[in-house]
């Protein structure tokens, strides 16, 4: 039998056994692009080298395998595999060899990519442990799906008769279908389940449900880098969109009926962890005001000296090789905070600036390499971004650009964001500078103040002489100065013995609380864990434990209770630190040398061991999870003894050398005064409370409202919105809701089984009323330790449902003043007509009627390689502002824009997402050619080569009549359909000239090659 004869026949075999296979060569090679991409981004990561894309997947999996020596590099590593390749864990459930199984599940991809992409391919079973696990994955999947879109059963029954592989162990369509949309971004895994029988009808829930079963645990890809400037005008179109979106807060709360509220069916939108691919979810994932409203005030200039304080960057000085607590050789990196204070937007500009900025000293990301003791310093390249630490904002009294030598300087002043919202308010209603001036004038009267107090000007007096003083002289009042000056000022004689004493002992009792709270919480973990008929992957309520949690508190606790000798400076930072933290996460692969880890940390054997970490590993734990148990059995002991002496200077961890507890005296007052001028003055809660109210009396709709007693600012905010705007918040703040808290004090049936039932805003207030009183009746009913158990359940629950009401009307709050933001922003706007009359609470997440329907004009400029472009839409309604920004991220962007021959020229968006679009409709008919110019080639060929059980096009290019630089062409369009990218322009392919038609160009290339093989 000859060669070609055998080619023919296997040719044959293969076709009849799949079809189609050249829709499944496009998927798959774009499958493996979107591998390389994501593991590309963690080599650069991990190992720092920018040309990963050269290399094969195996090829990168491989060198991060090498690059995963120690234990806080094997930790990196996992943690990026399981955010970008989520499935694996899920595809073997229970087995920690991430590596093992993603090199095994890239081998698969890699023999099936080349098993379709070329017609010639010797036939291969998959792996058994493969098809188990996706098995096991879809099974997930679907329970996954069913709580996500609050399915029923009878919505996903039809999944039942789905079979992944047939009785000979191979793939069936619909298990080929579900591996590779694995590796897909949503939006092509609708586009190819749309193209396979079984997968197109998409009118019925079930039918919607099947598609996001096949992609809820799909590979994500890392962010598109992209240098964009958006308009002014962008801030205010965020704000507008956010305000559709439920907190999640107040969605966990809702009933299925309400929160299906927020399911939008919207087609394709995009590839966000919140959207099914026929149904977006609008929720917030976090709160966002306090970046909105920085952005707010910077960009319309409200502050005239006011600067926040923001990040620029790290400078990574010194480099050096240390040994560290593991006895292993590393670099250490010493590095400092880049912190400037000016507004953002300028900020940003500066940082890159060569002439006056730091642009000399960046390391751009194309050229990071791994950091060794040869290496010079420089600033990493990062993005202006406000600072807000601890919840709190720095300000500083005019602009600061930072250099190398003097990289950060701490601010003026710390502000609350608490603060942000009554801040907003006031610049809303009184006049240009009046904010800014508050705070200033509050900087200068402290720093006066504590300068008064440590000269000796201001001396004790009675409250009532100092209340006047304060506010005469100061402007300030009484009870918004610090405690300590309070007394000091008043001769309030404080015994800090007994205050000691007295919070030494609500510590312990707080650290027993939270140490009872941890072992009963691994104990129900490890119990669920253990019942695999209750852990179910895909549920809400499956447990894993995470080995890192765990050793984050360890190695922080194990700190907090090991003793100094010298004022910390003997115990451990930096590098080992972060090794000692590392080591415990993989406490069973290191548990042999954890002896000696700790020794070299002093924990153990040393002047400055820790007090009960000996008595631990006397136990001899045998894992991270075994660890953690004898830890806190320890640790609860350990405090219980602390309680018991009563001795609490003799116990290290609560610090009783502090200067805090040192005794009371003028001079102690008058040195802490100093140190006070030293730091940042911290700005007090209620701030801009009077200030309002005094504005507000002015206002006959308010006058009768602010003079009522006790009323606050949030209260005040609301009222104003009422009575001035005649606006109210949005509907969805208004729904019932459910708290575990008045289900289990109300709601039990006839078998003491709970009951959910939903409240409003008033019943939760009725309820309220007497909850104290409630929770004892149903305490009392308890005995013993039960009687403890449910007293801690119900105080917990009673927190729970105070702090999240307290939460939601705070959202309720910023909601109303970014809808009056955005106005600000929006009013200049001429396209969108009579801005005013729109309402906030006419928005809906479904409404076409509100502010969001509103059309307007926009332009975003955006950088791709050394070219500025401008992309406009004439008519973009405000609620598709982000599915714009969205588009801007599409891989393919930066080669289509190539073809672009006039980057002068604003681009209309509808003429990109026309050719991205055209793009998409042609991949599968490239293939369709591809496919049958190889066959075409092939059956004329006397002899072939195989390599690796198939023939790969470049020996099929050999073989064909093309001229070479026709075989060059034809190879590079190949290339670009298999990388998802457009080729670099090329006359004989598709010139520039024939933008914004290049897909179908490109098509009408390959379709010409074969017509040229007879």
């Amino acid at each position: 039998m000859t060669m070609a004869i055998f080619v023919h026949i296997i040719l044959d075999i293969v076709i009849m056994a799949i079809e189609p296979k050249y829709l499944y060569a496009a998927y798959l090679n774009m499958a493996k692009n979107n591998v390389r991409t994501a593991l590309s981004y963690i080599h650069q990561s991990i190992v720092g080298s920018s040309v990963t894309n050269l290399l094969s997947p195996d090829k990168l999996l491989e060198e991060i395998q090498k690059s995963n020596q120690s234990a806080e590099t094997q930790q990196r590593v996992i943690s990026l595999f399981e955010k970008h390749f989520p499935f694996v864990a899920a595809l073997f459930p229970g087995d920690a060899a991430y590596e093992k199984n993603l090199q095994c599940l890239i081998k698969q991809l890699e023999r099936l990519r080349n098993e379709y992409t070329h017609t010639v391919h010797d036939e291969r079973k998959p792996d058994e442990n493969i098809i188990k696990g996706m098995k096991s994955l879809f099974d997930a999947a679907r329970r996954r799906v069913i709580e996500r879109l609050q399915l029923s059963d009878a919505d996903v029954r039809h999944l039942d008769r789905y079979k992944l592989d047939d009785a000979n162990g191979n793939l069936t369509d619909k298990g080929l279908a579900f591996f590779v949309c694995l590796f897909l971004e949503k939006k092509y895994a609708n586009l190819l389940l749309g193209q396979i029988s079984g997968f197109k009808r998409t009118d019925e829930k079930c039918f919607r449900a099947t598609k996001e079963v096949y992609s809820v645990y799909r590979l994500q890809l890392p962010k598109c880098r992209i240098d964009s400037k958006e308009p002014d005008m962008a801030l205010g179109l965020d704000m507008l969109n956010e305000l559709k979106k439920c907190p999640k807060e107040l969605w966990d709360l809702l009933s299925r009926k309400d929160q299906q509220t927020f399911r939008i069916p919207v087609g394709e939108v995009g590839d966000s962890d919140d959207a099914s691919g026929m149904e977006a979810l609008l929720r917030r994932s976090q709160d966002r005001f306090p970046v909105f409203a920085l952005n707010y005030i910077d960009q319309k200039h409200c502050f005239n000296e006011l600067r926040f304080q923001v990040s620029l960057g790290t400078y990574r000085f010194k480099f050096y090789d240390k040994t560290t607590v593991d006895d292993k050789p590393k670099v250490r990196i010493l590095q400092k905070p880049i912190y400037g204070y000016g507004r953002l937007k300028e900020m940003d500009e500066r940082r890159t600036n060569k002439t006056d900025g730091l642009g000399n000293q960046i390391r751009q990301h194309s050229d990071i390499v791994p950091d060794t003791a040869d290496t010079e310093p420089y600033m990493t390249d990062s993005k202006a971004r406000y600072i807000i630490s601890n919840n709190r904002i720095g300000l500083h009294i005019g602009d600061y650009m930072p250099t190398l030598d003097a990289p950060s300087k701490q601010p003026d002043c710390w502000l609350s964001i608490y603060e942000l919202p009554p801040m907003i308010f006031h610049r809303q209603i009184s006049k240009d500078n009046e904010t800014e001036e508050i705070i200033i004038k509050h900087i200068g009267s402290y720093r006066k103040l504590f300068q008064d107090i440590a000269d000796g000007v201001l001396q004790p007096d009675s409250e009532e002489s100092v209340c006047t003083m304060l506010k005469d002289k100061y402007h300030l009042e009484f009870k918004r100065i610090p405690k300590e000056m309070q007394n000091y000022l008043t001769n309030n004689a404080v015994s800090m013995e007994q205050e000691f004493n007295r919070q030494s002992e609500d510590r312990i009792n707080t650290m027993r609380k939270e140490t009872m709270d941890r072992q009963q919480r691994i104990k129900q973990q490890l119990d669920i864990i253990h019942d695999r008929k209750r852990n179910k992957i895909g549920t809400r309520r499956y447990v894993e434990i995470k080995s890192g949690k765990l050793a984050d508190f360890l190695a922080e606790d194990m700190m907090r209770f090991q003793p100094t000798a010298n004022d910390g400076k003997d115990k451990i930072t930096g590098v080992n630190y972060q090794t000692l933290q590392a080591s415990i996460a993989y406490y069973g692969q290191y548990k042999d040398e954890m002896e000696r880890i700790f020794r070299n940390c002093k924990l153990i054997d040393s002047e400055i061991a820790h007090p009960f970490l000996p008595d631990v590993m006397k136990a001899c734990p045998a894992d991270i999870v075994s660890f953690y148990k004898a830890y806190l059995t320890e640790r609860l002991k350990y405090l219980d003894k602390c309680i018991k002496s009563g001795n609490y200077k003799s116990y290290a961890f609560l610090h009783a050398d502090r200067i805090r507890w040192q005794e009371r005296n003028t001079e102690f007052y008058k040195d802490l005064a100093r140190r006070y001028l030293q730091l940042p003055i911290d700005l007090p809660r209620g701030l801009f409370a009077e200030p309002i109210k005094e504005i507000l009396l002015g206002d006959e709709n308010m006058k009768s409202i602010v003079s009522q007693d006790r009323v606050n600012t949030s209260y005040l905010i609301m009222k104003w919105f009422a009575c001035c705007k005649h606006d109210d918040s949005q509907a969805f703040y208004k729904f019932k809701r459910n708290y575990e808290l008045f289900d289990r004090l109300n709601n039990r049936d006839a078998s003491n089984r709970l009951q959910k039932s939903y409240y409003t805003l008033d019943e939760l207030n009725r309820e309220a009323g007497n909850l104290s009183l409630q929770i004892t009746e149903y305490t009392n009913k308890y005995k013993g330790d039960d009687h403890e158990k449910e007293a801690h359940r119900m105080q917990r629950l009673r927190h729970q449902y105070v702090d999240t009401e307290k939460l939601i009307r705070l959202y309720r709050i910023e909601d109303i003043l970014l809808f009056v933001m955005a106005k600000d922003i929006l009013i200049s706007e001429p396209e969108i007509e009579d801005i005013e009359r729109y309402k906030l609470q006419e928005i809906k997440p479904d409404s076409d009627s509100d502010i969001l329907s509103a059309q307007t004009a926009i332009q975003i400029k955006v950088r791709f390689g050394n070219t500025d472009f401008v992309i406009k839409q004439d008519n973009l309604k405000i609620k598709n502002y982000g599915d714009f920004k969205r588009f801007l991220h599409d891989s393919k962007m930066p080669s289509l824009l190539k073809f672009y021959n006039t980057p002068d020229i604003p681009i209309d968006r509808t003429i990109l997402e026309d050719e991205l679009a055209a793009y998409d409709k042609q991949r599968v008919p490239a293939f369709q050619l591809l496919h049958e110019f190889e066959d075409k080639v092939l059956k004329a060929a006397r002899e072939v080569r195989k390599k690796d059980g198939y023939v790969k096009f470049p020996e099929v290019l050999k073989h064909s009549p093309l001229s070479k630089d026709e075989q060059e062409s034809l190879n590079a369009v190949r290339k670009a359909f298999c990388h998802n990218t457009y080729p670099d322009p090329n006359d004989k392919i598709a010139p520039k000239s024939d933008f914004p038609h290049i897909a179908e160009k490109l098509v009408v290339y390959i379709e010409q090659s074969v017509s040229n093989v007879h």
